[in-house]
């Protein structure tokens, strides 16, 4: 079985998934698959061309945090460089899925849709938060600022939205156990 965890920013989406690794699953996620897709050198190369600066740091390393602000800045760029990443993106996690040869596999991805993901799961699980929760995540994990967690939260379909369009949709609000939810999920399916 192929089941896609999606949800917005700070909804849980990595907790979520390894409550599913610990049932058993095998488990991918779609961010780390992304990152691994810039040291593909015609996708770094025609990254640079559309940021028009290197993406490389002086010893060499991919400059994540140079992509990810250059990223977020403005609607061309965000765009342009998602039509270089996605299609990848897709043929790497299909080529990941069918290396597991027939087990079950979770792949944490919260542009499922907005990259077009959707159609090659089995079941597709949406993660949400109120929120103010989702804010106090984020700012607990990491140094973003509301500011930054909005510029992202715009950029992804709006959670009502992504809870629509899901089979199945986990409330990670602090008052329902993540376990027991994901333990029913896995007992139903």
């Amino acid at each position: 079985m192929k089941i896609a965890i999606t949800g917005n920013i700070g909804s849980g989406k990595t907790t979520v998934a390894k409550v599913f690794g610990v049932l058993g699953f095998e488990v991918l996620n779609a961010d780390i698959l992304a990152k691994s897709l810039y040291e593909i050198p015609a996708v770094k190369t025609e990254v640079e061309r559309i940021l028009q600066k290197k993406i490389t740091t002086p010893s060499g390393e991919t400059d994540y945090a140079l992509i990810a602000s250059e990223y977020f800045s403005g609607e061309d760029i965000y765009k342009a460089i998602n039509d270089v990443l996605y299609p990848a993106l897709q043929l790497l996690i299909e080529e990941k899925i069918c290396s597991f040869d027939n087990k079950n596999v979770v792949v944490e991805a919260a542009m499922l849709f907005e990259a077009g993901l959707d159609s090659f799961f089995d079941k597709i699980i949406c993660i949400s938060a109120p929120d103010e929760i989702r804010i106090a995540r984020v700012a607990q994990r990491s140094c973003m600022t509301r500011k930054q967690f909005f510029e992202r939260e715009r950029r992804q379909l709006p959670q009502k939205q992504k809870e629509e369009k899901a089979d199945i949709v986990i409330f990670n609000d602090e008052s329902n156990s993540l376990i027991e939810q994901v333990e029913k999920i896995v007992s139903r399916l």
